[in-house]
């Protein structure tokens, strides 16, 4: 499978197809949201959750997997991070400690760098993929909960996203990603982008959502819940309830897999760490849960 932002991004920013970006919501218009019906998955990300590099646990069952479909790199991207895996590369760091009774996907500088096929790695990234054990489609809703207690340095890029469950891309639905280079001011906004191709053509439809905006109080590092939702013929994201997005579904009745990463590095997004961006870099996970919603 074509990596998925990385190849995108590089051909928009060979075509100049980016188009101007708006604010979430912008176009949006309020409708009613359908109630929640019945629960379909929840997990804490602790009890009965593994994460492993085969995608299935000791006992054969599916497990959140480690990497990617297709490998544990993103040169495509121009990240710097080795998506790593403590059972899969002995001596480098866990990349999902629990701690005070949550899961962190955290990545981290490394004093001694991961070697894959005579490359040299000084990141060790996080990366769960929900792949074969849940997904999403029309008539659901998929909401995760977590923090970002650090706040935004050059090089950090955390993210919530969805592809389908096919193995296809595009499209790609990003419900959170946090690149801003604030560098530390403005630690309350993230992007809500959609990726996907017309008459042919790769398009992005990124929105910046911005907290304040939303009457809401605190910023990134305090917990929130990001949700999404397919319903009439549309893809919904939601933050702590309130609607930040709707556009089109770009996959009418496909199945949708969940990512929760944190990157390092990438070009254009959002360039190389800085000697002193502090790490480790973590997302604090809280709760994932998938419904199915009426109306």
């Amino acid at each position: 499978m074509a990596l998925t932002r990385a190849r995108f991004l590089q051909g928009l920013a060979a075509l100049a197809l980016f188009p101007a970006l708006r604010p979430a919501g912008a176009a949006s218009a309020k409708r009613p949201r359908p109630p929640v019906g019945a629960l379909l998955y929840e997990t804490d990300f602790v009890h009965g959750f593994e994460v492993t590099d085969s995608g299935r646990e000791a006992r054969g069952r599916p497990a959140w997997r480690s990497q990617f479909a297709y490998d544990r790199r993103t040169p495509n991207n121009g990240e710097s991070g080795f998506y790593s895996d403590a059972s899969v590369f002995p001596g480098a760091p866990d990349p999902f400690p629990v701690e005070d009774g949550r899961r962190r996907l955290r990545s981290y500088r490394l004093d001694r760098p991961i070697e894959c096929e005579g490359k040299e790695y000084g990141y060790a990234a996080a990366l769960m993929s929900s792949a074969g054990v849940v997904d999403v489609g029309a008539g659901e809703r998929a909401e995760c909960r977590f923090a970002l207690p650090h706040v935004m340095r050059k090089g950090y890029w955390p993210a919530f996203w969805l592809l389908p469950a096919d193995g296809s891309w595009p499209p790609e639905i990003d419900v959170m990603e946090w690149w801003l280079f604030n560098e530390g001011d403005k630690p309350d906004g993230f992007w809500n982008s959609l990726h996907t191709t017309k008459a042919g053509v790769r398009t992005a439809d990124q929105r910046v959502v911005s907290l304040p905006a939303l009457g809401l109080s605190g910023d990134m590092r305090d917990f929130h819940t990001y949700g999404v939702e397919f319903t009439g013929g549309e893809v919904v994201c939601f933050l702590d309830g309130r609607e930040i997005s709707r556009r089109a579904d770009p996959l009418p009745g496909g199945r949708w897999y969940i990512i929760l990463n944190v990157a390092i590095g990438g070009d254009p997004w959002p360039g190389a760490p800085a000697d002193d961006t502090p790490f480790p870099q973590e997302m604090v996970l809280d709760s994932l849960r998938v419904f199915r919603i009426d109306g």
